[in-house]
């Protein structure tokens, strides 16, 4: 065996067991996971390697899968204590369904698989340890198909009692069977509680029963708590919750926290992935976690931001020792967006343990959005916005704005559209940077907007936001009530256009400038009562000038009362029987010289008696095409 080899089947082996890994302190991607088989369901296996550990599951049976982690504690330098492993549970797209995390009672994160489909349990050790020292144990808990009932409901926390559909309260509806609960210009103190009978987790994919719960935010709402420990929504046992809409949250929690234990929530869930998409969130004032997926037992559920606001106007350490995360959760996802959290520090003292803005079990994953972190600049100086037990990668790192002069250039901005047709007006698509408001965060100005082409926006930040950030979009051709399909052309070729005597076929595009003269055939005449006609050899429609270089077949049959057309200099061809029914024509004036046939029939209807006029120049040649064409009169 060569050495090469030798050495390649070395490290396949070393990662096939953990002990080796490719890319090693950087974040594990999909192709580089080198997997084992997790065959022994039930029992208690040791797993010790340098970073992490990923067992291919692919069970044999539908139903509920216990997964659990067994691992120590350790001591961070803040005073935090951490486990010293993770475990999470993905997909065969190696896409998030649960974090199953250590428990004194071994009890482990139910999630419900399917036969046949492969499943990931990864463990990792906790980004400080050294290495990966921990036991895990996977048990068939409950075998067959999971039918729990697809229903939601929905309590007031001041009437437990009281179901949300009962209690009539204005500015908010219920839709049992889309599982919606709509804030639609609300004002009040409520806490809704969310509960259904699902006791486990699942891949949607995998489960059809898995609950899904939607809290859809419209209009301008306002919830104010005076007492401590407050939360708006509290979830139970629901699969996805999804926060839509296009509306305004406002929050202002008033109590007085002694511990974090006091703190007041937006959202809080123990078993469930949060999804927010849409909706522009204000919290006044906040102390300890706004949104948390924190079981009793550890966090579980994933919070995902796809689009929409969440801004803390005052992020207070009412304990004077403590700054709390703001954000818990096992998985943290991030594609569009705002964050925006000010730090305020209630005395001088400074805090001893300033926690993480978002802080996530299993992993983080931003690749769009803004997170904005301002403020107490001791603080500042302090506070690691974004943390994992996985670690933070420097990319990710660098999608955290920190500080209070804040570079727009840095944010992500969006346009309502970003493609228009041309009509000859003005487009300006609204920006949006989530969390913050134009006229107060930053001014718009628009170019090249009118025309096709690619058009400018430009945003500069104001106040603390500084810098400046061009965006663009596309203007394509469509067409203006002048005709114009791009602003800079007249009538596109093959259109039609018209003075109101006659109707023309653009041949050639002349352009608004006038540095190109475009070019028509005559069609039809339009006014049939007319006596005296004259073809112009300058035709000027909305600004756009066209040479009139023929006249098409058939094009004057409408003019039965004419009895004088004077044809323009501009003319080259005219076509067989354009003046066809022209029975009264007395007579014909042709100016052009550039008429180098008169087909056959092409004054078929006109009397011999009628007189054509031709240049001087021209009058040997065209008098004797005009007779071989057919025209029996006098030619002068």
């Amino acid at each position: 065996m060569k050495l090469k080899e030798l050495i390649c089947k070395i490290v396949m082996f070393l990662c096939l067991f953990g002990l080796f890994e490719v890319g090693a302190g950087t974040k594990t991607y999909a192709e580089e996971w080198q997997t084992r088989d997790y065959k022994s369901y039930g029992d208690t296996i040791t797993v010790r390697a340098k970073e992490q550990m990923i067992y291919k599951v692919l069970p044999d049976e539908d139903g509920l899968y216990e997964f659990k982690l067994i691992c120590d504690t350790k001591k961070l330098i803040d005073g935090r204590t951490v486990y010293t492993a993770f475990a999470t549970v993905y997909n065969s797209d190696k896409e998030f369904i649960a974090s199953a995390h250590y428990d004194e009672n071994q009890e482990g994160q139910k999630v419900y698989l399917k036969s046949g489909k492969i499943y990931y349990f990864v463990v990792k050790k906790e980004v400080s340890c050294d290495s990966l020292d921990a036991k895990v144990c996977i048990e068939k808990r409950w075998m067959g198909e999971c039918e729990y009932p697809d229903t939601c409901d929905v309590y007031l926390n001041r009437e437990k009692d009281t179901n949300i559909i009962k209690a009539n309260i204005q500015g908010v509806t219920y839709d049992k069977d889309t599982h919606t609960l709509e804030l639609n210009n609300y004002k009040g103190s409520d806490e809704f509680i969310i509960n259904s009978f699902m006791g486990s987790l699942a891949d949607e994919k995998d489960w059809p029963y898995l609950p899904k719960f939607n809290i859809k935010i419209s209009g301008n709402n306002t919830v104010e708590y005076d007492k401590t420990a407050a939360t708006l929504f509290t979830i139970y046992w629901c699969g996805n919750v999804n926060i839509i809409g296009d509306g305004t949250l406002n929050i202002k929690f008033n109590g007085k926290n002694k511990s974090v234990d006091d703190a007041s929530l937006f959202l809080k869930t123990e078993k469930s992935s949060v999804v927010i998409d849409g909706p522009t969130i204000n919290i006044e004032k906040a102390f300890g976690p706004v949104i948390s997926t924190y079981g009793e037992k550890g966090p579980y559920g994933k919070l995902e931001i796809k689009s929409g606001s969440i801004v803390v106007s005052k992020f207070e350490n009412e304990d004077k020792d403590y700054f709390y995360s703001i954000f818990e959760t096992g998985y943290f996802k991030m594609s569009g967006g705002s964050i925006i959290v000010n730090y305020v520090r209630k005395n001088d003292v400074m805090p001893s343990h300033i926690y993480e803005t978002i802080h996530s079990i299993s992993d983080i994953n931003i690749t769009g959005g803004n997170i904005i972190v301002m403020g107490d600049e001791k603080v500042l100086a302090k506070l690691n916005p974004i943390s994992s037990a996985d670690g933070i990668s420097d990319e990710e790192k660098n999608m955290v704005i920190k500080g209070n002069k804040l570079d727009v250039s840095k944010l992500d901005v969006e346009l309502e559209n970003t493609e228009y047709k041309y009509d000859g007006m003005a487009k300006e698509p609204k920006v949006t940077i989530y969390g913050l408001k134009e006229g107060k965060h930053f001014k718009v100005i628009y170019e090249n907007n009118v025309k096709v082409g690619t058009a400018k926006v430009i945003v500069t930040g104001l106040g603390v936001f500084t810098g400046s950030k061009t965006v663009t979009f596309k203007i394509t051709e469509g067409m203006d009530k002048n005709g114009s399909y791009d602003g800079y052309h007249g009538a596109k070729a093959g259109s039609k256009i018209t003075d109101g005597i006659f109707t023309y076929k653009v041949t050639k595009e002349g352009t608004l400038d006038a540095k190109v003269t475009g070019e028509v055939t005559v069609t039809s005449l339009n006014k049939r009562l007319l006596k005296k006609v004259s073809i112009k050899s300058i035709l000027t429609v909305n600004g756009v000038k066209y040479k009139v270089t023929a006249i098409s077949k058939k094009a004057l049959k409408n003019g039965k009362k004419l009895k004088s057309i004077v044809i323009g200099k501009n003319v080259s061809k005219i076509g067989k029987g354009a003046f066809i029914g022209c029975k009264k024509l007395k007579s014909i004036i042709i100016k052009s010289k550039k008429i180098k046939k008169f087909t056959k029939g092409t004054f078929k209807s006109v009397k011999k008696t009628c007189v054509i006029k031709v240049p001087k120049a021209k009058k040997k040649s065209y008098a004797k095409k005009i007779l071989k064409a057919g025209f029996k009169g006098i030619v002068k």
